[in-house]
């Protein structure tokens, strides 16, 4: 089941009344022998207008409703496109609050749990046993989640099945409460059809604020960085993870194991045979340097802008008022 052709059609109607301006356009839709309108409006096919795209020639009007009506031919289908847009109309850059956006039904918190090696204590202090060698804790940490469903009369599984397993590009806020870029995750997305009209969406938003010391943090694309006193690193949905290795750079920056130094600094002749506390620039330290080590961060998620979730919880619908919905 696909798409073949979407070609635009001259019969676009609409108007300005001052307040409000609205462009009604109808597409000619091709598709494979067999296929129904949701093939249609699910669709990815690229000349496909989606709901949230602005209007090629007014962009302040912006995809608001989507229909499809048949056609004598069963592989031709007529495509309705409503783009609208209100004076005084802005975009609402966060989660909660005012009118517009989806209307939420159910809003719930809680937490989740991550298992993870603890290397240090809450006071910054390494886990080292009473001879100075580290050794391994595995310690579970909580963090908040928000579990969110929400309903709406636009199409707009298209716009936010793809961001699933994203994380919030910039900061974000909901119901007053303001989380950082990169912390917080569109996760456990799921939605289904409600009569009149009407579309249910639900998702999950995980937390992940990790905030420890980091003496050294480097990013392999923008080099090293040392911290400021008392300064901490918010962890995220990034990864970090120390640099350590079993091989180092020499000065021609070829490859070569790493022979540790004995008490009077002199290699000895065995390699290290667990993985040895590096620089940040391919380079062994020393013992006397390892510390808190340093830490490489490197992108695990994709971002996304969360602008796009507008929630008006001003208007939680009470169980009289779902009657003849469902």
């Amino acid at each position: 089941m696909a798409v073949l052709s979407c070609k635009k059609t001259d019969n676009v109607t609409g108007g300005d009344d001052g307040e409000r301006k609205v462009y009604n356009e109808k597409w000619i839709v091709t598709v494979e022998s067999g296929d129904q309108p949701a093939t249609i409006i699910i669709s990815n096919f690229k000349d496909i207008p989606k709901v949230g795209d602005p209007h090629p020639i007014d962009p302040q009007a912006t995809l608001k409703r989507r229909s499809v009506e048949p056609t004598e031919n069963r592989t031709v289908w007529i495509l309705n496109t409503d783009y609208e847009y209100s004076v005084g109309e802005k975009a609402d850059t966060s989660g909660g609050g005012g009118g517009g956006g989806m209307q939420v039904l159910e809003f719930s918190g809680g937490a989740w749990q991550e298992d993870y090696i603890m290397e240090q204590d809450q006071d910054g202090k390494p886990l080292i046993n009473s001879a100075t060698d580290k050794f391994e804790y595995m310690s579970t940490r909580s963090h908040p989640l928000f579990r969110i469903t929400a309903r709406s009369k636009d199409y707009l599984v298209n716009k936010y099945i793809y961001e699933v397993g994203s994380t919030n590009n910039s900061s974000w806020s909901i119901l007053g409460l303001t989380f950082p870029k990169e912390t917080l995750l569109f996760d456990d997305f799921s939605f289904k059809n409600l009569d009149f009209g009407w579309w249910e969406y639900s998702f999950t938003i995980k937390a992940r604020m990790v905030s420890e010391p980091a003496p050294w943090s480097r990013n392999p694309l923008k080099g090293s960085k040392k911290r400021q006193e008392g300064e901490n690193r918010t962890q995220g949905w990034r990864a970090f993870i120390l640099d350590a290795g079993y091989r180092e750079l020499d000065d021609k920056k070829a490859l070569i194991p790493i022979i540790p130094k004995d008490e009077n600094n002199q290699k000895t002749s065995t390699p290290v045979s667990s993985p040895w506390p590096l620089d940040g620039d391919g380079h062994a330290l020393r013992r006397e340097e390892f510390g808190d080590g340093v830490w490489l961060k490197f992108k695990e998620f994709p971002t996304t802008g969360f602008y796009k979730f507008r929630f008006n919880f001003d208007s939680l619908l009470t169980p009289d008022a779902l009657k003849g919905i469902y």
